[in-house]
């Protein structure tokens, strides 16, 4: 008999084994090794957690899956919005029986606390600019969607009428014996430009300051050397060795993603963010010692597909986010 119900304080290992099993399957590569320590510093350790925001599946006493729901973050970033809720990740048990109408019923679960909560529309994923629980856990470094290999959540979601709001691909780019690409405007932007690298980048507010905590973190500005204007900004995500992050990186090295780009815009489509980019991954895979790094892109960037393409990187995954509208 499936059951549903909040999270109890004996549940970490539960959550745990879920996750676990997920992360044996040759097919879900996109579970990243989690301890317990990781899971109360992540997902369970946000100052602003509820219980009833991750629900969790029972087939009779065997645990089979759990969803886990937040609120989005107000324009400024000062508060939470009660109007605009997430569904930020679904996971249910390789082996799990009728998967689909379980993720169906942790779903409705989810939607049941944050209509009660008196959110008006409710995401499938985490939409920017929401807060990451599960960053560089699930997904990779941003799982801002619901990957399309997970078939019976996204088949939960269009079940329970919910819309594609936009979609996503995440890339990446092997660093190991990196050889930089050398491109048209590169020597213009040389003579031009100049960066400086802050490796403790200020939080823009509360909830960036969250999101910051737990990770190592480098922010690259680029700035024209003729009037010191800045014209691009890059942050990125470093994903370093220790106790509860060995298995994260590879052969001993560390990851990074880009969790943010910007350039100007009278900057853009001349070169520069190749540029940028190309002198951001020759200081990680020389200074460094990053062996791999990856991004996430949704459909408001899809500017930026062509710009990695050009600069090796590959296409590794997709993802949907998915909306829905309280009536």
């Amino acid at each position: 008999m499936l059951t549903i119900r909040p999270f109890r304080n004996e549940d970490p290992p539960k959550l745990l084994d879920i996750w676990q099993q997920n992360r044996r399957d040759p097919q879900r590569t996109r579970y990243i090794a989690m301890s317990l320590a990781d899971l109360d510093a992540g997902p369970l350790g946000i100052p602003f957690f509820d219980r009833h925001c991750l629900q969790l599946a029972f087939d009779d006493e065997r645990p089979v899956g759990f969803a886990q729901v937040g609120f989005a973050q107000n324009p400024d970033g000062s508060s939470l919005s009660s109007e605009v809720g997430h569904i930020v990740i679904v996971v249910v048990v390789p082996d799990c029986p009728e998967p689909i109408a379980v993720c169906k019923e942790l779903v409705q679960a989810c939607e049941n606390v944050l209509i009660v909560g008196g959110v008006r529309e409710i995401f499938g994923g985490s939409p920017r600019p929401s807060l990451p629980y599960y960053l560089g856990l699930y997904g990779g470094a941003e799982p801002i969607s619901i990957f399309d290999a997970d078939v019976p959540v996204i088949e939960a979601f269009r079940q329970l009428n919910y819309e594609v709001h936009q979609n996503t691909r995440r890339f990446e780019r092997d660093l190991t014996n990196y050889q930089a690409r050398i491109l048209p405007g590169d020597l213009h932007w040389r003579n031009k430009i100049q960066f400086q690298i802050d490796d403790f980048p200020p939080a823009k507010h509360w909830l960036d300051a969250i999101a910051l905590a737990h990770c190592e973190w480098l922010e690259f500005t680029a700035f024209q050397m003729e009037n010191a204007q800045a014209v691009a900004r890059v942050r990125i995500r470093l994903s370093l060795p220790g106790p509860d992050k060995v298995q994260r990186v590879y052969d001993g090295n560390w990851n990074a993603a880009i969790m943010d780009i910007r350039i100007h815009p009278d900057f853009q489509r001349k070169g520069l963010g190749a540029f940028t980019l190309g002198e951001i991954l020759r200081f990680l895979a020389k200074e460094n010692r990053v062996a791999r790094i990856e991004a996430h892109i949704d459909d408001s960037c899809s500017g930026l597909y062509g710009l990695l393409r050009s600069l090796d990187w590959r296409e590794v995954e997709t993802g949907t986010i998915f909306t829905k509208e309280v009536r």
